[in-house]
């Protein structure tokens, strides 16, 4: 199902996440799932909430409200197949323990799941959700070392660290990429050794925002979640930083874009254009004209720029001193292996 799919990328994740954006509407839901899919998105993130009443305290201001916006076990059923059937896997954020049980009846289609930063440290969620065998996503944005380690002791109870990915980035609308303290990631990757992620909230149409997607990169990350909607920049619950399959798009270009750029890395390989630019180099030949049969001595042996490419290094020089000639050669011809023994 949705996590066994295959031809999946493992070197980075894109996650669309529809929050509360769908505002209870099954078909608007069911279409960010295909702006997702278009996008390119590997993941697409629910926020799967039921039983309010355990959620919110009596009389709270947001419950009727947020009463609207629900969908029953058949129906998210519904959603969790129409997504795995887009290909995309499946992140599922629980807002409490009794939404979290219920997904679990349909775990078959979950990738991973997510804690949120209002329940972070909730410790009976955290004790439920040690049991999955599915990657755990924790949002760590606006919580201090000590919350983290705390929630990191009990999930990670028989799990091994790459189970777990921290994902950073707070929700404030637009953020200010001044205040996002982003070499964050970099601390949270070395100390805790897990997987990291970025989840960005810039401005639906701050085109700025591939920036701070390809800084995080830079700094580690591989997860990378935006909101997405069917039309940006129209007015809904959640709408102020999302996009849509154009915006997944670009995201997915530039960090492409930036892979490429920074390579893989390997400082004892060259590529095709560093070679042609070290080969520019001089080749070390012959100082002057030389007989077959000769000798070579320090004063045989020459530095020039050629056309020709030889088997010796500059810093093989040495090497050189001693061998015998088993040809002629002309003034400025690199050495080679085949003309000396």
């Amino acid at each position: 199902m949705g996590h066994m799919m295959q031809n999946v990328r493992e070197d980075y994740i894109v996650i669309a996440e529809t929050a509360f954006s769908h505002e209870g509407n099954l078909d608007y839901l069911m279409h960010q799932v295909d702006i997702a899919a278009e996008g390119g998105a590997d993941c697409i993130k629910f926020q799967v909430f039921l039983d309010k009443e355990s959620y919110y305290a009596p009389h709270h201001s947001a419950s009727d409200r947020i009463g609207t916006m629900m969908f029953s076990k058949e129906e998210w059923e519904r959603i969790f197949l129409y997504a795995s059937e887009k290909k995309l896997r499946i992140l599922v954020l629980p807002l409490n323990v009794e939404s979290f049980r219920f997904s679990r009846q349909l775990e078959k289609f979950i990738y991973a799941y997510e804690i949120h930063s209002v329940c972070f440290n909730e410790w009976l969620l955290l004790e439920n959700m040690k049991e999955t065998s599915r990657l755990i996503v924790l949002g760590v944005g606006g919580h201090l070392p000590q919350e983290i380690a705390y929630a990191l002791r009990l999930l990670q109870r028989d799990r091994d660290a790459k189970k777990v990915v921290l994902m950073y980035g707070f929700q404030s609308f637009p953020t200010d990429s001044e205040t996002l303290d982003l070499g964050k990631l970099q601390l949270l990757k070395d100390t805790f050794r897990c997987t990291v992620g970025y989840t960005d909230h810039s401005a639906f149409d701050d085109r700025g925002f591939s920036a701070l997607i390809n800084y995080g990169y830079i700094l580690g990350a591989r997860w990378f979640e935006k909101h997405v909607v069917v039309d940006p920049g129209v007015q809904r619950v959640d709408f102020e930083s999302a996009v849509g399959a154009d915006g997944l798009r670009m995201m997915r270009s530039e960090i492409d874009h930036l892979r490429k750029i920074l390579g893989n890395g390997n400082i004892f390989n060259l590529n095709d254009a560093e070679f042609t630019y070290r080969n520019r180099g001089k080749q070390v030949a012959a100082q002057r004209d030389l007989p077959v049969g000769h000798i070579l001595c320090a004063e045989d042996i020459g530095f020039f720029v050629t056309e020709e490419i030889g088997d010796f290094d500059q810093m093989r020089y040495s090497e050189l001193l001693g061998r015998r000639l088993t040809r002629d050669m002309k003034k400025g011809e690199p050495f080679r292996f085949g003309g000396m023994e």
